[in-house]
């Protein structure tokens, strides 16, 4: 009987140790909340996104989600960083699934190329999710950065986002 009680009482404080470690959010290395602001690719003065032709906002939420927006370079010279929340709010109010569409979201006046998608926690600050449909993509957090990794045909490629705090 003492035995079975051990376990059950060891069992119990495992099992609340997980709960308490699965309802924690994810947190970068120096403990910034990765879900209250979004990351831009704006490094290298935005010479990535002037000569993709779009400046391009990611947003986790702790759902699960993450929404990703493209916006045409020229005209996301002129928006705020709270037309940008406000553009991917209105996304992800309307996401129902994973998926890729098009329009004016929030306040902005041009149209823009939404992409949702599910992301899975790999643990240490990691993030993997489909940004591109080639290859899932492994996002790492540190202070008030995040690093993108993308396969490449032979190494990956790394691109560095800039946190935008709300």
């Amino acid at each position: 009987m003492h035995s079975v009680i051990k376990l059950l009482i060891s069992t119990t404080s495992a099992a609340l140790i997980l709960l308490l470690l699965v309802t924690q959010p994810l947190q970068a290395e120096d403990d910034t909340d990765i879900y209250s602001g979004y990351y831009s690719r704006d490094r290298e003065d935005g010479k990535a996104a002037e000569i993709a032709g779009v400046s391009q906002y990611i947003k986790f939420y702790p759902d699960k989600w993450v929404v990703m927006i493209y916006i045409p370079y020229e005209y996301s010279l002129s928006l705020s960083p709270q037309m940008i929340h406000a553009a991917l709010k209105d996304i992800k109010s309307q996401a129902k699934t994973q998926s890729y569409f098009k329009g004016k979201f929030g306040e902005l006046e041009e149209k823009s190329v939404a992409h949702v998608e599910h992301y899975r926690d790999l643990g240490g600050g990691e993030l993997e999710f489909e940004c591109d449909g080639t290859a899932p993509c492994k996002a790492r957090f540190s202070a008030d950065t995040m690093e993108l990794r993308k396969a490449g045909m032979l190494s990956n490629h790394i691109i560095d986002y800039n946190r935008v705090s709300e």
